[in-house]
């Protein structure tokens, strides 16, 4: 079983392929379903990690996977150029 990794962001493709987790990089949202579906389709595939940012956007397209899918377990990652800081917990 692997991760895999769908984002838009270049810099977060480099850093995790560094760390051995295969991705792609979408340069507009038309490439999101083909990807998507790629990646659901691969058996060897057990947590498929999507950029925060490419999430909201396409958050209509990827619910029905999130409520009716047992594997691959879909992961939001945090953008790191997002334009809002993180919220901070109490302590």
């Amino acid at each position: 079983m692997k991760l895999y990794l769908i984002t838009d962001d270049p810099d977060t493709y480099v850093g995790l392929r560094m760390t051995g987790i295969d991705g792609t990089v979408l340069h507009d949202e038309a490439e999101l379903a083909p990807a998507l579906a790629a990646a659901l389709a691969d058996p060897t595939i057990a947590v498929l990690l999507i950029s925060e940012c490419l999430a909201q956007r396409a958050q209509t397209q990827l619910l029905p996977y999130k409520m009716s899918l047992a594997a691959p377990l879909l992961l939001e990652l945090p953008d790191p150029h997002r334009s809002e800081p993180m919220k901070q917990q109490p302590a």
